[in-house]
């Protein structure tokens, strides 16, 4: 009887200790997960953030060669056409 209450007192430290050992895996696994999706949210974030800028940087471009086109036509005199009934 008591090598019976030592043996389930044996098994029941080892189950205990084994569940225990899982608990603390699957809880560090799912915090590493936690950090893995933020990781990749940022990454998200900087890449739309990159987009952005290049097409904010192309617009200004072309805003820039529309606005200086705008200034050489100005700048050039406007000739009247010649006086063809004479």
């Amino acid at each position: 009887m008591r090598e019976n209450k030592k043996f389930l007192f044996v098994m029941r430290s080892i189950l205990i200790t084994l569940v225990s050992i899982y608990l603390v895996y699957a809880d560090v696994r799912d915090v590493a997960g936690v950090f893995s999706m933020a990781s990749h949210a940022v990454d998200d974030v900087k890449h739309h953030s990159e987009e952005k800028g290049k097409k904010a940087a192309r617009t200004i471009k072309s805003l820039d060669a529309l606005f200086e086109e705008a200034q050489k036509t100005q700048k050039t005199p406007i000739t009247e056409p010649a006086d063809t009934e004479k």
